[in-house]
């Protein structure tokens, strides 16, 4: 759901991935860990990826301004 990948041995949790995914995801296991209920924790990775998406589309748009061009 993040775009990490996430192992996991004995004690050790390992995350590999992009900048955005990896912060998501060590969010998620936090609040996994401090006793969040699962579905809690689905939603807030749907909430913070749709952000995500947001914010890369307002993103394209404001790139894709035209200027104006000399004649």
């Amino acid at each position: 759901m993040t775009g990490a990948a996430i192992s996991v041995s004995g004690h050790t949790v390992s995350i590999i991935g992009g900048y955005e995914a990896v912060s998501m995801a060590k969010d998620a296991l936090e609040k996994l860990i401090k006793g969040r209920q699962h579905g809690t924790v689905y939603k807030f990775l749907r909430r913070r990826r749709q952000e995500i998406k947001k914010e890369k589309a307002l993103g394209l748009w404001e790139g894709q301004v035209p200027t104006a061009k000399k004649p």
